[in-house]
């Protein structure tokens, strides 16, 4: 899969998103993009992951409503927090200053890794932040709303690999947007 996201100047692109369940991890998902060697502002997926985390407390019956995970699910397709943090850290192996990091409500997914001991140290792009700046929404941010403004019909919203599957989409349609505003100034 390509994709085209305009004026970056990092190699590298990870998109991530979490699910959790009061605070504990109980889904993490991310997309790898290498910029390709033909065009500097085409990106190539190069790399996935999709894990399910076994929480300390059960998953709420709100978080179950709310992403579809049931405490079933998660038993019998997690992993415990011990793997979870060795793939984290062979995952962050790979992040250096040459990546970026991008999310819809960076924050929040960066605060549920933290509660399980993971810090990224790199840049950050936050979907959410850029949905503000560039389209000057204020309200109607959801990672929903956003992606159907770039044409995107989420089928499968809270559900961490899809999200940051419409995450990618909605970081491309958003830089698309920037760049284009950025050559009216520049003309």
């Amino acid at each position: 899969m390509f994709i085209y996201i305009p004026n970056k100047t990092e190699e590298r692109i990870i998109v991530m998103d979490t699910e959790y369940s009061e605070q504990h991890l109980i889904q993490f998902s991310s997309l790898m993009l290498q910029k390709t060697s033909f065009n500097r502002d085409i990106y190539q997926l190069v790399g996935s992951s999709n894990v399910y985390i076994v929480p300390d407390k059960p998953i709420s019956h709100f978080t179950t409503k709310y992403t579809g995970l049931t405490n079933s699910f998660i038993r019998e397709n997690g992993v415990s927090k011990e793997d979870f943090h060795k793939f984290i850290q062979e995952f962050l192996s790979d992040v250096n200053s040459d990546v970026v990091i991008v999310a819809h409500g960076i924050r929040n997914d960066l605060k549920v890794l933290r509660n399980v001991g993971i810090d990224f140290q790199c840049k950050v792009d936050c979907t959410l932040e850029m949905s503000k700046k560039i389209l000057g929404k204020e309200t109607d941010l959801r990672l929903v709303d956003i992606a159907a403004d770039a044409g995107l019909i989420l089928n499968f919203a809270h559900h961490s690999y899809s999200d940051a599957i419409a995450t990618l989409a909605v970081y491309s349609f958003l830089k698309t947007i920037e760049a284009e505003a950025n050559k009216k100034w520049n003309s």
